[in-house]
């Protein structure tokens, strides 16, 4: 466990079993990681990811964004409470990502009908709305204050 109260944890090209991060005050930036299980928690900091293999991919934030960039997982899980999740070449089988008050948007590297879909937003956009297929993956998009704008590969 690689844990701090205030200031940045910074990880980069890192092999191992499992890898869990704690910070209280500062952000979370991970990239060249290969794992089984990769955990980054963060209560004000934003988390930054790059480069990540794994089988189990969980970030919460409290206050902050999350970022994903070519990011494979057969697990995902992104909770904020405060802030936008934002991910680009995104692999993932069973995807799971909940913000209140922030944005989900990026692109997954699969395509659409491989997914079982669950989206909802209280209040702004999702271009998800209606989207029903019987796919063998599932991915769940949930904003109480935010859009919804997820692509698919082609």
């Amino acid at each position: 466990m690689i844990k701090n109260s205030t200031g940045e944890i910074n990880i980069e090209n890192l092999h191992a079993v499992e890898i869990n991060m704690n910070s209280a005050t500062g952000s979370i930036m991970a990239q060249k990681i290969v794992s089984s299980k990769f955990n980054a928690e963060c209560s004000i900091g934003n988390i930054d990811t790059k480069n990540i293999i794994v089988d189990s991919f969980t970030a919460i934030s409290s206050t902050g964004n999350v970022s994903l960039n070519s990011v494979s997982s057969d697990s995902v899980k992104v909770k904020c409470s405060t802030g936008n999740v934002v991910f680009t070449d995104l692999d993932g089988k069973d995807i799971d990502f909940k913000t209140s008050t922030g944005k989900i948007k990026g692109n997954i590297n699969r395509h659409i009908t491989e997914y079982q879909i669950t989206s909802k937003t209280s209040t702004g956009k999702n271009n998800l709305t209606g989207i029903n297929f019987n796919g063998q993956y599932t991915l769940s998009a949930e904003t109480s204050t935010g859009n919804i704008e997820i692509l698919f590969a082609k």
